[in-house]
């Protein structure tokens, strides 16, 4: 799924391409019971929160409900991970709010709500990753493009021609807009393209199931 954002990302070496791989990862073990590596994937996700806090509050979620296990190797690794920093750099938290506010000042961030509630009505026609993705990328303010690579998780769901179609206008971002990390650009050729492929899906989806019943 080589969309712009995606490819935008990996140009500028932004670590939001390697959260969006634990995010995989995550999927991965939790669906093979690696009960080790999903607990040490929800302990780092919210290491960058504006790409992986929601799948990591929701994995916590889904552990609580269906494997403790995981549950309890998060905890371990949040102890290890999170509590060693604490001891061996106590004043990290406050170095990283500096950052956070040195950042925000130079850096002109923009909120998606309430409009972005569009994204989790349509989203909603998939999968619980699908909507958690949709949720982590209107939850934070977007600065670049590249904000909105959770919605790969969506894209790759969809699969096929429509997630190409989807990935395709991505790019128009380059070709039309002076600026592509402009909202609006963002909007026409990632937000909105991604809502109408959603809807095209289900449409289709639904049109087979009657076709399936009679055949049967």
């Amino acid at each position: 799924m080589l969309s712009y954002p995606l490819v935008h990302a990996l140009t500028i070496k932004t670590t939001a391409v390697l959260w969006l791989g634990l995010v995989g990862l995550l999927a991965v073990a939790i669906r093979k019971n690696f009960v080790t590596v999903a607990g040490l994937c929800i302990a780092l996700l919210p290491g960058k929160p504006q790409t992986g806090l929601l799948f990591s509050v929701v994995a916590v979620f889904w552990a609580w409900r269906n494997n403790r296990a995981i549950l309890r190797s998060a905890f371990i690794w949040v102890l290890v991970l999170w509590g060693g920093s604490w001891v061996f750099a106590p004043n990290w938290p406050l170095s990283w709010w500096s950052t956070v506010q040195t950042y925000r000042q130079q850096v002109p961030l923009v909120w998606f709500l309430p409009e972005g509630v569009v994204l989790l009505l349509f989203s909603r026609y998939l999968s619980a990753k699908a909507l958690t993705a949709a949720a982590q990328v209107i939850a934070f303010p977007l600065n670049d493009i590249y904000s909105s690579l959770p919605l790969l998780v969506g894209w790759l769901e969809i699969g096929g021609w429509l997630a190409g179609f989807s990935v395709a206008c991505s790019w128009l971002a380059v070709a039309f807009f002076p600026n592509p990390n402009h909202p609006a650009a963002l909007w026409m050729t990632v937000l909105l393209p991604y809502c109408g492929w959603v809807l095209l899906q289900r449409f289709m989806s639904l049109r087979r199931t009657p076709l399936a019943r009679a055949q049967n």
